[in-house]
C-alpha cells in the first residue's frame, strides 16, 4: 500500500513539475501560434504553426491578469537583441476592440514583418516600401510591385492608407515620409503631426487631443511640442495585395509585440 501511495505521490509530483516546466517555457522562452490568413505568404501560409523567440527581445510579463480590461500591465525582460527591421512579430493587434483607439485585447494576435522601428523614418513610394538609410530589400518586393502595377479599380478595397483622411492623402501606393515614435522623440505640434499622433497620444495620455483654431490642446492646454513616452512600430505584411498592417492601423506599441519568429 505504501508503494502505490509513494507511486502516486510522485506520478502527481512530476506531472505538476512538467505542467510548470511547459508554462515557464512558452512565458520565458518560446511559444507556439497559428497563422491565420494569407497576409504573410509566401513566407507563411494560413494554418501554418510558427514558433516565436521570446528570448531575444525579452519575454514580456503581464503585471495585472484583468484581461477584460483595455489597458496592458506589463514589463519587457532583458533581451538579447531588439527588434530590427526585416524582423516577423507576432503581435497584439492594436485596434482590438476599437476601430481607431490603441487599446489591448488578448490573444487577439496577428504576424507581420517590421519596416519602422522607434525613430525610422519610413514610406511608400509607388507600392514599394522604403526606410531611410536601409539599403537591404524590404518584405517580398514582387508583391510590392504588382501592387504598383495593379489600378485602383482592381484593388477591391479602397486605397486610402495611415491616417485615413482625404486631408492628409496617403495610400497603399505613396505614404510618407513618416517617422516612428521613439521614446523621447519630441514633435512639433503642427496640423499635420496632430493627425499623425493624435492616437498614439490618447493612449499615452488617456485623452484624445483637440485641434481648434489653428493650435493643439492636450488635457485643455495648448501645447506646441510633444514627447512620446513609449516605443513604437510600423509593421507590413508581406502579401501586401491582401494584408491588413500598419498601413490602416497605423503604430503599434513596443509592449505589443509578443515575440520574433524569424
Amino acid at each position: 500500500m505504501k508503494i502505490i501511495v509513494k507511486v502516486i505521490t510522485l506520478t502527481i509530483f512530476s506531472v505538476c513539475l512538467l505542467f510548470l516546466l511547459t508554462c515557464a517555457l512558452r512565458v520565458f522562452v518560446c511559444d507556439r501560434f497559428i497563422i491565420k490568413g494569407d497576409s504573410m505568404a509566401p513566407t507563411y501560409e494560413s494554418g501554418e504553426a510558427v514558433w516565436v523567440n521570446k528570448l531575444l527581445m525579452g519575454a514580456r510579463i503581464y503585471t495585472d491578469f484583468d484581461f477584460s480590461s483595455s489597458e496592458l500591465k506589463a514589463f519587457r525582460m532583458p533581451g538579447f537583441r531588439k527588434p530590427k527591421t526585416g524582423d516577423v512579430v507576432i503581435f497584439n493587434y492594436p485596434h482590438g476592440r476599437d476601430n481607431y483607439k490603441i487599446e489591448f485585447r488578448i490573444n487577439y494576435v496577428y504576424a507581420k514583418r517590421i519596416l519602422g522601428c522607434p525613430g525610422d523614418v519610413i514610406g511608400i513610394k509607388d507600392g514599394i516600401c522604403y526606410k531611410e538609410g536601409f539599403d537591404g530589400t524590404f518584405g517580398v518586393k514582387e508583391i510590392q510591385e504588382a501592387l504598383s502595377n495593379t489600378p485602383e479599380s482592381q484593388l477591391g478595397y479602397s486605397k486610402s492608407a495611415f491616417p485615413l483622411t482625404d486631408e492628409v492623402g496617403w495610400t497603399v501606393y505613396d505614404t510618407g515620409p513618416l517617422r516612428v515614435p521613439a521614446k523621447g522623440m519630441s514633435v512639433p505640434m503642427t496640423r499635420l503631426n496632430y493627425i499623425l499622433y493624435r492616437h498614439v497620444i490618447e493612449y499615452e495620455t488617456g485623452e484624445m487631443p483637440l485641434w481648434e483654431n489653428g493650435q493643439c490642446f492636450s488635457a485643455g492646454k495648448p501645447i506646441t511640442y510633444y514627447s512620446f513616452l513609449q516605443d513604437y512600430f510600423y509593421l507590413i505584411g508581406d502579401n501586401v495585395l491582401n494584408s491588413k498592417d500598419s498601413r490602416y492601423f497605423g503604430f503599434v506599441p513596443e509592449l505589443y509585440l509578443i515575440g520574433i519568429t524569424k
